[in-house]
């Protein structure tokens, strides 16, 4: 092989060394702001602590699952009595499906959620835990207090077992306190169609059941059912909470460096080699805010 070949295999083949540059600063989309420069080892911690951050983000965005499927359900109930006037026999018949399909939708987030926390919880603190402790104690009192809780938790086995529950969707008319007259829609079940085809309710529940009329409303259970569930899931994320005040007082105290930037301050890392590659990572605000009690606001142009 010519020498002169040879030599320009040789610099085709060479890699650059890649450089790093670690910064604190703002992402306003689509620029990137990074003028504070720290070293590797601060870099490196507070990677360590937005990725908690991030693991903790992701166990409370279950309860955001129950939460949209919730609210895709209210606004399902609205837009069926605006429409209701002009709902033709054919829709009207679907409308119990439909919603029926919500609600199992909701049932489905609720189980998960339970189950992946409780998995959580026993993986993380242990079963002797107060987190533990706390969601365990919380969830049963719920379930041994309120029937609309443990008829909707085990109408989800019920769901998996039998299919839909039988039943229908009505629209009635009420006077509210005002003396308006509205419409309500309701989602009617079949006490003695439940009973009949599914053997798994507990006693306790078949006991609620057999009490119940023969056609009842399952809306205002699962309304009650959401509201039991947002106070338990509160009241564990504050406890849980606790355990990062250190890390987002940490945090807390990087951003006064952040002020003169404008967007939302991010943790930097640039690798310079053949191509640049930047990665970064946003601060969570929102737990700093809530953790700290402090009020954030952000620059943005």
């Amino acid at each position: 092989m010519p020498a002169k070949q040879k030599a320009l295999n040789v610099a085709c083949n060479f890699k650059m060394t890649p450089t790093f540059r670690y910064c604190l600063g703002t992402y306003n989309k689509p620029t990137i702001n990074d003028e504070i420069e720290i070293s590797e080892a601060e870099y490196f911690h507070c990677s360590k602590i937005l990725e908690r951050f991030q693991k903790l983000s992701s166990a409370e965005n279950l309860f955001r699952v129950i939460e949209l499927n919730y609210a895709d359900l209210e606004t399902k109930l609205n837009s069926y009595l605006i429409k209701s006037p002009q709902l033709d026999f054919y829709e009207f018949d679907n409308l119990f499906v439909d919603l029926n399909r919500l609600i199992l939708n909701l049932l489905s987030s609720i189980r998960t959620y339970l189950d992946h926390t409780e998995t959580r919880l026993k993986r993380e603190y242990g079963v002797s835990s107060e987190e533990w402790l706390l969601f365990k104690q919380k969830t049963s009192y719920a379930y041994d207090n309120y029937f609309e809780y443990r008829f909707l938790y085990k109408l989800r086995n019920y769901s998996q077992h039998c299919g839909l529950p039988a039943g229908s969707a009505e629209i009635t008319s009420f006077q509210d306190e005002n003396s308006i007259w509205r419409d309500k829609m309701n989602v009617l079940f079949s006490r003695d169609n439940l009973l009949s085809q599914y053997d798994g309710w507990t006693n306790l529940v078949e006991v609620d059941l057999k009490n119940m009329p023969e056609k009842f409303d399952v809306l205002p259970l699962v309304d009650k059912t959401f509201e039991l569930l947002k106070e338990i899931n509160q009241v564990l994320k504050n406890k849980i909470r606790e355990h990062y005040k250190e890390d987002a007082h940490f945090l807390f105290t990087l951003l006064p460096r952040l002020t003169h930037l404008i967007g939302m301050p991010c943790l930097i890392k640039m690798e310079q080699a053949e191509v640049i590659k930047i990665t970064f990572n946003s601060f969570p605000f929102e737990h700093i805010s809530h953790i700290t009690g402090a009020t954030i606001n952000f620059n943005y142009v």
